[in-house]
C-alpha cells in the first residue's frame, strides 16, 4: 500500500468513527419525575395571581365561603374554575426537560421578563411560589419552569388558555340557585 493510500484510509477512519460519535442514539433528556411543587397541597395554596404577558392580571384568594375575587368586591369565583386548576398545579412534575440553560427561558417564553403567564401563589405560611407558563409546541403542551430554576419542563396537563386573566373567566354565573319545582310565584320588580 503507497503513502498516501494509508494516509487516505486514516482519514476514512477517522471520518467513520467521527460519524458514529456524533450520530450514535443517545437517550432522551428526561427530568426526575417529582412534583414541581413538593409537598404542596391544594389546601396549602390561599391566594393565585394570574398575569398575562401584557401585564393584566386577575387576583383570587380563599376565603372561609370559597374562593372570591378581592378586587371585584369579593364576588363569588366558581369552584369548577379554581379546584381543577388547583389540582393541576399541585400535580405538575418534571418528567418532560427541555432545557437545563438560562439562555433558553426567553425563547421558550419562561422568562421573569418575558412570559405567557405568570402565575404566583401565595402559599398558608406567607410564602410565595412563582409559575411560569410559556410557549406551547403543540395544542395540548405548554413550556413551564419554577421561579429560581433553570431547568424548563414541558406539561400537558395545564395550557395558558385555561388561565384567563379576565374576571368574568372566574366568576360564579349562579349567584343563587333554587329548585324549580319549589317555585310558585316569581316577582321581579325595578325602579320604575
Amino acid at each position: 500500500m503507497k503513502r498516501h493510500q494509508q494516509i487516505l484510509a486514516g482519514v476514512l477512519v477517522l471520518q467513520l468513527a467521527l460519524i458514529a460519535v456524533v450520530f450514535w442514539p443517545r437517550s432522551a433528556a428526561t427530568g426526575s419525575g417529582e412534583h414541581a411543587f413538593p409537598d404542596l397541597q391544594v389546601e396549602d395554596i390561599v391566594s393565585l395571581r394570574i398575569t398575562d404577558e401584557s401585564g393584566q392580571s386577575v387576583y383570587l384568594h380563599r376565603a372561609a365561603e370559597g374562593w372570591v375575587l378581592p378586587d371585584m368586591g369579593d364576588y363569588p369565583v366558581s369552584s369548577n374554575a379554581i379546584t381543577p386548576l388547583l389540582e393541576k398545579l399541585v400535580g405538575l412534575t418534571s418528567d418532560r426537560l427541555v432545557t437545563r440553560t438560562e439562555a433558553s427561558h426567553q425563547r421558550l417564553q419562561v422568562a421573569q421578563d418575558k412570559f405567557v403567564r405568570q402565575l404566583t401563589l401565595e402559599l398558608a405560611d406567607g410564602s410565595f411560589q412563582i409559575l411560569y407558563l410559556g410557549s406551547a409546541p403543540q395544542y395540548t403542551t405548554t413550556h413551564f419552569r419554577v421561579e429560581g430554576q433553570n431547568e424548563t419542563y414541558l406539561t400537558s396537563a395545564l395550557t395558558t388558555w385555561e388561565l384567563d386573566t379576565r374576571p368574568v373567566s372566574w366568576v360564579e354565573v349562579g349567584y343563587s340557585s333554587i329548585p324549580v319545582d319549589s317555585l310558585t310565584e316569581v316577582t321581579l320588580e325595578n325602579a320604575n
